[in-house]
């Protein structure tokens, strides 16, 4: 069966272990649970997908050049909609748990930049790490397929 990994407070070193499974339905070949939406729906979570992925580029930028304000700006655009998140009728189709990661992950960023301003780098990193675990086992769980290609 698939399964999430988990966000913890463990320490870096420390490894986190599988806790939310994934409902199994059809897998495709490289064995994770397939997701069928249409083509404009399939482009519209690669625009968010990207749009996390950008963020990611420019805050580990800022996180390394010790810049609080990229920092905080970076995480709560993504936090609150940029790359548009998935839309009400794309939400209704995909499995539970892809939509609560997609949805933890913005709660994540949001947290994220309210902590920009006060906490010591080497904690917004580990918090940082924290989100980035959500993204790859959501990848590492599904792939979106097209439907009707």
């Amino acid at each position: 069966m698939l399964t999430f990994v988990a966000i913890s407070e463990k320490s870096p070193s420390q490894k986190i272990e599988p806790s939310v499974t994934a409902p199994v339905s059809e897998l495709i070949d490289d064995g994770r649970v397939a997701v069928y939406l249409t083509g404009q729906e399939r482009n519209d979570i690669r625009g968010e997908m990207l749009a996390f992925l950008q963020a990611v580029q420019t805050f580990s930028y800022a996180l390394a050049d010790e810049d609080r304000d990229t920092l905080a700006e970076t995480v709560r655009a993504v936090s609150t909609g940029a790359g548009e998140p998935i839309g009400r009728a794309i939400h209704e189709q995909v499995p539970i748990p892809f939509r609560e990661t997609s949805q933890g992950a913005r709660r994540g960023f949001g947290a994220l930049a309210d902590m920009a301003d006060n906490v010591r780098f080497d904690q917004l990193q580990f918090q940082f790490s924290n989100i980035i675990s959500r993204c790859a086992a959501c990848h590492g769980s599904y792939g979106v397929i097209e439907a009707n290609p």
